[in-house]
Parts: structure tokens; sequence; C-alpha cells
């Protein structure tokens, strides 16, 4: 059995709805809630490699400026 939100599961209870439709309906609840642990979980993965793409953009930019400098400089002597 799955986990089971139990404040729903108590709110439905006391809404006077069936003790099977309120345990389906927390269940179902619960899944959803795990479900965005793990999309949590996955954002939080893609934040760290995103942080590692502007670092080396960041290393790559600022060496091609600096090839393009020396080119610049050197450029008009033979």
């Amino acid at each position: 059995m799955p986990l089971i939100s139990f404040e729903l599961y108590d709110a439905l209870l006391e809404a006077q709805v069936s003790e099977e439709k309120a345990r389906k309906a927390a269940a179902a609840v619960a899944t959803f809630e795990n479900r965005f642990a793990d999309l949590r979980a996955d954002l939080a993965t893609v934040k760290a490699s995103l942080v590692w793409i502007q670092v080396f953009l960041g290393l790559n930019l600022t060496l091609s400026l600096l090839i393009l400098g020396k080119l610049f400089v050197f450029a008009g002597k033979p």
C-alpha cells in the first residue's frame, strides 16, 4: 500500500466520505507529492550542472577574448 496523506484522509472521513474512497484519494495525493519531490531532486541536479556550464562558458569567453586581443596586437608586426 502506498503512503497516504493522513491529514487529507482524516479530513475526508470528517466530511463523511467512505473510508475506501478517502484512502484512495489520500494515496493519490501522496503519489503526487512523491512525484514533486522527485522533480525537485532532478531540478537540483540541473541547477548544479548549469553552474558548471556557466563556469566553462566564462572561461571559454575569457580565453577567446585574450586570443583575439593577441591577434589584433600582433597583426601589424612582421
